[in-house]
Formats: structure tokens, sequence, C-alpha cells
């Protein structure tokens, strides 16, 4: 065997994440690895260890002896049936006296191995050693217990003989994973003390559900030791898809996913950023195509605004501000004459709008070809989906950017920022999702706009909650942009003015690197289907 030192992993960035900055469990064949999964009924310990023996088999040439005494060989195979299992692997299946007395080599990569007619798992250890010597041609055997619970005994045994079986077990050189049903209330075994890694999958009461009839309910992993490698703890969120469910036919979109916390997220944000602190902001900026907004919002003569840096947009509805967003997400686009020599996306994550409403906007009137281009290469999330977390959203946000580095992501908006606050799932969160989004959109070197109401519109006065998102993006953008009625009046109220079919509005820069920065760059109105942006 080629006694190589690798990372074990579900091949799912948010996973790898887990493990930063070295991206999965570390494992060294000649040490022997033992990890413990262990958590609640039903929670996807075995579909977790099975994609990551998946992706050693894959990727690392590994073998794998998976030893079940709970299940059947048929449900087992359901399993890997459910979740994009590669026909590549080849699959055998024995009965545990029908292994013993076959003397030949094993030359399949998954075999499953009924026990459920042992008496008791540690009296055959020997048994279990000779199997793994049988796997031929492969850099790395991986051994499964599945599960160390009633029926194999091993959970009743005491910690001195337990750490002699697992002693005996990484004689054989191999990477050991068990798998035991454990409720979350349960204290510390030895279990945990005596193995490398221990991962813990329980289920938990999702305390951002204040206002849904009889709670709501997440599954959540923790990494609760990794020997001798760092790892971000947790919980995280995680759940379990089905390819024959959700008819994918990536496995980075099926199986076991994770949504990692918010505060991991920021953590993994930080290190990212320390490995690319030589980066220079300054080498590309992002422009409206809009003077004298441009030169203004620019610094050091340079015009535009430096990628990764954030934008907030701010003002009372019907003046424009969806207008400026768009305009800012494709600048000169609308003036190429071949699009097809675009390499670029934007995002746009609305709390407020839809899809189909932003299809309709003025800018696009005339331009199908361009309207049919533009949207193709933005990618949309909608913030109000049910029972989408602030944990979930961020992920799915970089799994969007990071998925094609060739077609980057550079520009994106956040529409309604003032909403996620009376999302269900964001009350309590919304502050801090912001904030890590801010972070990971500096690390990225994406622009964003940040889109709300002015404080003074907000809906305080009409007894809703306070935009307090809105006044917290204050302090933490590089720049900030006010849209304001045009000669505002006691006559002139808000209503009548969205009632206007070409509303004008004052824009205005109000902060600028951090600082107050007050500067009217005009009036800003919609002129043939194009934004216009005029001295006054």
């Amino acid at each position: 065997m080629n006694h190589k030192e690798f990372y074990l992993t579900t091949g799912k960035k948010d996973f790898e994440d887990l493990f930063c900055p070295l991206g999965g469990i570390r494992v060294d064949p000649d040490e022997g690895t033992t990890i413990l999964i262990e958590g609640s009924a039903g929670v996807g310990k075995t579909t977790l260890a099975i994609e990551m023996i998946k992706n050693a088999i894959l990727n690392n040439k590994s073998k794998c002896l998976y030893y079940i005494f709970d299940q059947t060989s048929k449900e087992i195979r359901l399993l890997l049936e459910n979740f994009s299992w590669d026909d590549n692997i080849k699959i055998a299946e024995y009965q545990w006296y029908d292994i013993n007395n076959k003397k030949d080599n094993l030359e399949d990569d998954f075999i499953i191995i009924e026990t459920r007619s042992l008496d008791q798992l540690q009296s055959q250890l020997s048994s279990i050693k000779e199997h793994s010597k049988r796997l031929v041609n492969c850099n790395n055997r991986i051994i499964v217990i599945d599960s160390i619970g009633v029926n194999s005994k091993l959970s009743q045994l005491d910690r001195e003989t337990f750490s002699i079986m697992l002693n005996d077990f990484k004689d054989t050189k191999s990477i050991i994973f068990l798998i035991r049903e454990k409720d979350k209330d349960i204290s510390i075994t030895q279990n945990e003390y005596l193995t490398n890694v221990v991962i813990d999958l329980q289920v938990q009461k999702a305390d951002l559900i204040h206002n849904l009839q009889g709670g709501a309910y997440t599954t959540t992993i923790e990494i609760k030791k990794t020997r001798n490698q760092p790892s971000i703890r947790g919980p995280h969120e995680c759940t379990i898809k089905s390819s024959k469910n959700n008819n994918f036919s990536d496995s980075k979109n099926t199986g076991f996913i994770v949504y990692p916390s918010l505060q991991s997220i920021a953590q993994i944000n930080e290190l990212s950023r320390i490995k690319d602190e030589k980066v220079d902001e300054n080498v590309d900026r992002a422009l409206f195509y809009l003077e004298p907004l441009d030169t203004h919002i620019g610094e050091d003569g340079q015009k535009g605004i430096p990628y990764g840096q954030t934008i907030l947009l701010k003002g009372p509805p019907g003046n424009h501000k969806t207008d400026l967003s768009l305009k800012f997400l494709f600048g000169n686009w609308d003036n190429e004459r071949d699009l097809k020599s675009i390499n670029e996306r934007t995002l746009f994550v609305s709390c407020r709008l839809d899809k189909a409403a932003l299809k309709t906007n003025e800018l696009f009137k005339g331009k199908k070809t361009f309207q049919k281009f533009f949207f193709e290469n933005m990618v949309f999330f909608d913030a109000r989906e049910s029972y989408k977390t602030p944990e979930m959203i961020m992920s799915l946000i970089k799994e969007k950017v990071e998925e094609n580095q060739k077609k980057p992501i550079k520009r994106a908006v956040i529409f309604g920022i003032g909403m996620l606050e009376t999302l269900p799932m964001f009350r309590g969160s919304a502050l801090n999702f912001l904030q890590v989004l801010l972070s990971y959109f500096k690390t990225a070197m994406i622009t964003s706009i940040w889109v709300d109401w002015m404080l003074s519109h907000d809906r305080t006065d009409k007894g809703g909650p306070p935009l307090l998102q809105t006044e917290f993006a204050s302090h933490l953008v590089a720049a900030e942009l006010t849209v304001e009625y045009l000669q505002p009046n006691e006559e002139n109220t808000t209503i009548d003015v969205i009632k206007e079919e070409n509303p004008q509005a004052i824009l205005k820069l109000t902060r600028k690197n951090y600082r107050s920065y007050k500067k009217d760059l005009g009036i800003l109105r919609m002129v043939n289907n194009e934004l216009n942006l005029t001295p006054q």
C-alpha cells in the first residue's frame, strides 16, 4: 500500500471548511485513524460515513469493508442508490460466514458484510484483520463498524478493553469508522476519549422560529474532537438530500449537505483574507457608468469603487433605487455589440422583489436579447423562501460564487435589507448575517450594493419593527448613497410621488470612506428607458 497522508472529505466545500485550512480530516495510514460518528437515530450518520468513503475510493484509491449490525445489505444498497453513487465503484455483499470461508483476495471497492448473526464482535477481531489483509490494489483500507450499539456489544466494553480493541484495529494501518447511536443528553463515553475524531449529529429545536405553531427542528453537525488538527466546532446546520427526490445529477447537491454557522464563515473569511493579503484592491473598480456619480464615489483620481467594497443605497420608495441597482449590475453591458464577450456573472439577493418583477423594469424595454442575456447570467436568491435560514442563504451564495471562477461574480445587490428581520428564519440573526456577508464579499472581491428605505421613512411610525439593518449598514459600508424626493412639500405626499409616471429624485453621496461626505450628484430620472443623472 502507498502510505501517503491525505484528507477525508465528502467532496463538498462547506464540509471541508469545517476543517479549515486543511480541507478535511487528516489521515495518516502509517499511524491509523479512528473516527467516531455518533448521534440521534435517523440523522445521517451512515450517509456521512458513506460519502467520505466514496470520495476516498474515487480520489485516493481506497477500499472499504463495511460491517453492518443494525441494517441489511439491501438497505445499504438502497442508500447508495439514493445519493448519486458512482457506477465505477464495485460493490460486493457477503454474510459473515461466507466471507470467512472465502480465501481469495477481495477485489471489490466497497464490500458490505452482514454480521447480525455474530454473538459478539470483540471475539472476531482477528477475522476482521484477516479480511483487511485480503484487500488488494489499494492505497488505503477503510473498516466501518455500523454500529457499536446493542447488536455489536462494543458499547458495553469497559475503557481498557475498548482501548485494546482499537489498538488491534490500528495495527491494520486502516481508517476506522465507528458509528454509534447516542442521545445528545448522554455524557461523554470512552469511545470519544479514545478515538482521533468525534463527529456528533443531533436534532435541535430551531429557536429562530418564534411564531410558528409547534416550533421547528433542524439537524446539526458538531466537530467535537480532532486530534492534531484544527477544526471549527459548531454546531452547524446540515441536511440530507436524495438525488431521486430532487432530480439532482450533481453529487455536490445531494447527500450530506452542511451549512456552516455564521460565526464559522466569519472565521473562514478571515483565514482566506490572510492567505490572500497581497491582493491589490485597486487593480479594478466597479463603475455605474453614470457621471458625476463614478467620479465622486472614487478616490485618488480613480473613478468607481474598488472591488470588495460595499455601497449602501437608501431612500423612500419610488425613487429609482431598483433602477440604479440594476444599472450597477450590468454597467455598460447593454451597449456591448457582442454580449458573448462578457465573461462575468452577477448576484441579486432579494428580501422584497421577485425575479418576475425585475424583468419588467423599464431598463429592459425594447432590449429582449439583452434582457435574456442578463438574467441568464444573474444568480438570483429569494431570501423570503420558507425555512431558508441565514446559514443556508450564506452557503448557497458561497457555492454560486465559487462554482465557476472562469466566469466570476464581481457585482452583487442585496435588496431590502430592512426586511430581513421580518423573515421568521432571520429573527435575531439579521445583523450578524449582514456583517458576515460583508466580510465574505470583501474576501471574494465582490462589490455590492445594499438597498433599503431611509431611516426617516421606516415602518416604526406604522407599528412595524425598526429597520435597524439600515442604520447598522451605514457604519460598515465604504460609501452611502441617498435618494430623496425632488422638492418635497406637505402637499406632495409619498403616495402622490409614487403615482408619478416618471418620478425624479435627487441623488446624494452622504458617506464616503466611513466618514460623512455631503455631495448632491444631480437629478436621477428615467429618459427613453435609460437611467439618467443630470446636475440640478
